[in-house]
């Protein structure tokens, strides 16, 4: 097949061009009408071209899934079913070394199908399907796993190699296991490569433009979600490697919040440590704190990352939301203070220094970040938390209405019947006649005891005969 980024052959019309500019062979009008001439049909050479690169990618598009999906077919059929009918391999070891092959297997052949439907638009195929290739996440994950069990079983189980040699051997085969296992791992890249490949070829103005446009982010986004993914795992087993390697797995490092960002061996010298010597210390970043470790015996003489359990003695645990840097990089060393601690670092290479401020840094930044978000849905869920209260008392008390009195506010609770604005005035007019009445018939025995009392005291002062 031709190369689809080989560098395109000066055409005719470009020589031709060339040497009318060189020579004057033609006058001013003539040579203007021949140039422009030979301008258009380079230019309508330069969009053959496109087209026809264009079409040998989506040639090879069509050609390259359905080998892929042969091969997918020759794991199934020569592989995986009779294996699964034999007793050559347990069962956790048949699932280990074929993984989800069988999930990967519908997908690419609903994208085969697909591909055939649209025709051409083969964005649209990968726009549908673009979203199931986090699947492949399982088995790129395992891939290690698979070549590690293959190896083992060439040198434990004859039988059972001898079984896949006579299947690689036969004519409708004519391939090893492990180079067919390694596809499903290289064919994610592969797409990404061909739809970016197409839309440098389609231009702006094609009808399939946009989608293929979309197409591309939707592959590039299930790419990077499965290598985020496997990265992700491959921490999280190194984080559990490391737990094991501490002196009776203490401290715990291992937590759903917890993630490892670096480690590596460095020299400190701590601000109370009586030797200026720098000791060597193996230094592990998490996302939360900075773990100092001293080797044992076992591993002081070893380098590389520790590996063995029981290699390191935890020594210093420092909280990185209360640690701050400070560089001192022309000399190569960093000043790490926490607290009342702190502690000069160093190493014999300036670049790693550098990496390990800036990851130090991150972290801290990074730590704050989370604290302040964690405050605020803290406050929000707070916040939502009275104010559902408050509508809850709205709602049980909407049936309840307030009546102005000269008085006070008296409340009227009838949660079936809404009084109506005479029937308010009513019960406001008979509720002030009984006040003035009740205030009446008390001022009454009052009024005729001060009466009689006036009279008595009228008449002990006067005793003469009342006046008329």
């Amino acid at each position: 097949m031709e190369s689809l980024t080989s560098t395109p052959q000066p055409t005719l019309s470009h020589e031709l061009r060339a040497l009318i500019n060189q020579r004057n062979i033609l006058t001013a009008t003539s040579k203007a009408k021949v140039l422009n001439e030979l301008d258009k049909q380079i230019e309508e050479n330069k969009t053959k071209r496109q087209m026809y690169l264009r079409n040998r990618v989506v040639e090879e598009i069509f050609t390259s899934e359905s080998s892929y999906l042969h091969q997918l077919e020759i794991i199934m059929k020569y592989f995986k079913e009779p294996l699964d009918s034999s007793d050559l391999l347990s069962p956790v070891a048949k699932k280990i070394l074929f993984g989800n092959v069988e999930s990967i297997y519908r997908v690419n052949g609903e994208l085969v199908n697909e591909l055939k439907t649209e025709g051409n638009n083969i964005a649209a195929a990968f726009m549908h399907l673009a979203p199931f290739f986090k699947l492949y996440s399982m088995y790129i994950y395992e891939y290690k796993n698979i070549l590690s069990l293959l190896e083992e079983v060439s040198k434990s189980n004859p039988k059972l190699s001898m079984w896949i040699k006579n299947q690689e051997s036969r004519p409708e085969v004519a391939n090893s296991l492990s180079a067919l296992l390694i596809v499903p791992v290289q064919r994610l890249p592969r797409y990404r490569l061909l739809l970016s490949r197409l839309l440098s070829l389609t231009p702006a103005s094609h009808p399939h433009h946009s989608t293929l446009v979309e197409a591309v982010k939707e592959v590039e986004k299930a790419t990077a979600h499965v290598d985020n993914l496997v990265v992700e795992q491959e921490v999280q087993e190194r984080l559990l490697t490391l737990q094991q390697c501490l002196v009776g797995s203490k401290p715990s490092i291992v937590a759903p919040n917890k993630k490892l960002l670096k480690e590596g061996v460095l020299m400190t010298i701590g601000s109370h440590s009586k030797s200026q010597k720098g000791q060597r210390n193996y230094v592990i970043l998490l996302s939360d704190s900075l773990l100092f470790c001293k080797f044992t015996s076992r591993e002081r003489a070893r380098f590389g990352p520790p590996v063995k359990p029981g290699s390191l003695r935890c020594c210093c645990i420092l909280p990185i939301g209360k640690c701050s840097v400070q560089t001192v990089l022309s000399q190569g060393m960093f000043t790490l203070s926490c607290c009342n601690k702190s502690f000069t670092i160093y190493s014999d290479v300036k670049e790693e220094v550098i990496c390990w401020v800036e990851d130090i840094e991150g972290a801290i930044s990074q730590y704050q970040d989370n604290e302040k978000t964690l405050r605020t849905k803290r406050s929000g869920s707070r916040h939502s938390l009275l104010l559902n209260r408050k509508r809850k008392c709205l709602k049980e008390n909407e049936s309840t209405k307030e009546i102005p009195s000269p008085a006070k506010r008296v409340k009227v609770c009838d949660p079936n019947v809404q009084e109506s604005e005479d029937k308010v005035s009513e019960i406001l007019q008979e509720t002030q006649h009984l006040h003035r009445r009740e205030k009446t018939n008390f001022l009454r025995p009052i009024k005729a005891l001060f009466q009689t009392f006036g009279e008595s005291v009228r008449r002990y002062l006067y005793p003469g005969p009342a006046s008329s």
